[in-house]
């Protein structure tokens, strides 16, 4: 089945575009949530005008991600831990701890935008990529101190 998507949806398409999906994800997933809308003349119409209207959002979404990321560039948190003498955190440092960190600096950035292997479970510097698309990446120092 042929439907327009109105909004970009990963892996499928962008806003705007005629894709070819089977008829049960069309019916039951993509139209029932107003995420997609079935071909027509007047749909056609629509979604040119709605595709111009998703992209101008999109850009200017991506306009405040770089400010974000030019801003937040080698910002460094300092994050207190208990931790035994050997250094070993009772505990671990995950991404929603670092968020939270930012978020005291006047950062606000997404737990799922940080990227992190496994969650931190010692004391030291550690590099931390904060990815605001698949382009679009900041770096910063993440302290871990004994408490």
């Amino acid at each position: 089945m042929k439907v327009i998507l109105r909004q970009s949806i990963p892996r499928l398409g962008s806003a705007g575009k005629v894709v070819t999906v089977s008829d049960g994800y069309a019916r039951n997933y993509l139209i029932p949530r107003d995420m997609a809308y079935s071909v027509t003349k007047g749909n056609i119409k629509k979604a040119h005008f709605e595709a111009a209207k998703v992209q101008q959002e999109e850009q200017k979404q991506l306009e405040e991600k770089k400010k974000l990321a030019s801003a937040i560039e080698g910002v460094s948190v300092t994050i207190t831990a208990r931790a035994a003498e050997e250094g070993k955190l009772f505990g671990s440092v995950n991404a929603q701890s670092i968020a939270d960190a930012l978020q005291e600096q006047g950062f606000t950035v997404d737990r799922n935008c940080i990227e992190l292997d496994s969650p931190l479970k010692e004391l030291g510097v550690f590099s931390v990529t904060i990815r605001f698309s698949h382009d679009l990446a900041a770096e910063i120092k993440v302290w871990i101190v004994k408490d």
